[in-house]
């Protein structure tokens, strides 16, 4: 339900009526709710069901803050399927160790480990070797 006033929209009140509607350019875009004394939309905790193991879980009215400055879309996952979902992401900076692999060095025959699983054909420098020639070329 929403009416057109001074030709801006806005947004009729979720809370039954009780309050009347004020245009969304007033309201930070959101429509009207209850209002704090402070005139702060006060957003009921919300219960959502996670789509990974259906669990449901409380996306409380913090969060909800939380998420609107920042600009997020509401969470889909419980807190523990997020953070099982974060620890499986490998690189962007996860903070575990990478598997290394030994190699011998083409260059020097010095023995070390790299950070990525050598291909045939291609020379494998040791890291004092590639840092060598990595400053010849610049």
């Amino acid at each position: 339900f929403s009416h057109y006033s001074k030709g801006k929209r806005a947004e009729a009140c979720i809370n039954g009526g009780r309050e009347p509607a004020q245009p969304a350019s007033e309201n930070g875009g959101r429509a009207c709710g209850r209002r704090s004394k402070l005139g702060e939309t006060i957003m009921p905790d919300r219960e959502i069901t996670c789509t990974e193991c259906g669990t449901p879980f409380t996306f409380t009215e913090r969060e909800q803050d939380f998420y609107r400055e920042k600009n997020l879309s509401e969470p889909r996952r419980c807190k523990a399927c997020r953070d099982a979902r974060r620890a499986n992401f490998s690189g962007g900076g996860g903070g575990g160790e990478r598997q290394r692999y030994e190699i011998t060095c083409d260059k020097c025959g010095k023995q070390d480990s790299v950070p990525f699983k050598p291909s045939s054909g291609r020379a494998v420098l040791c890291g004092e070797c590639f840092s060598a020639m990595r400053s010849q070329h610049q």
